[in-house]
């Protein structure tokens, strides 16, 4: 049960719940960024 390996093995064969979880990761990582460009520009103008 708590074998890392094993489990990123059941992981990378559920395809949705790995795009899934991509997408968990990356989409704050987007957010921040845009958050961080509209701040940007506010601050510029």
């Amino acid at each position: 049960m708590g074998n890392p390996s094993f489990i990123l093995f059941s992981i990378a064969q559920d395809k949705e719940l790995l795009s899934t979880a991509r997408c968990c990761i990356s989409y704050p990582i987007c957010a921040v960024r845009t958050d961080f460009q509209k701040w940007g520009k506010s601050v510029l103008e």
